[in-house]
């Protein structure tokens, strides 16, 4: 069973991941509980937008989705770095990935 803030997902392009060692990171530095939950969301749609696993991950991959947020989504520069802090905070701190954004 999830508790709060924990959130699985699974489709058919994306493997399985819960993103539980994010939530946990992220949890024991205080971040808020809205940051926590938008900071697993921007990854999951990043995976899911992706198709691929996180150990997979390119530089194009997250200029694409980039490009996808501000383009397609027409979201505003406030959701913009919202999601480029999240998949740096993952991809950066945790996973240890050196990407230009």
């Amino acid at each position: 069973m999830l508790k709060r803030g924990e959130e699985r997902f699974s489709d058919k392009k994306t493997p399985y991941t819960t993103f539980e060692d994010l939530r946990k990171e992220l949890v024991s530095r205080k971040y808020s509980y809205k940051t926590v939950k938008g900071y697993i969301y921007y990854n999951r749609d990043f995976l899911n937008f992706t198709g691929k696993n996180p150990f997979e991950v390119d530089d194009n991959d997250i200029k694409n989705y980039l490009l996808y947020l501000a383009e397609e989504k027409q979201s505003a520069t406030s959701t913009l770095n919202q999601a480029i802090n999240a998949l740096n905070f993952y991809y950066g701190t945790m996973l240890k990935k050196k990407f230009m954004y």
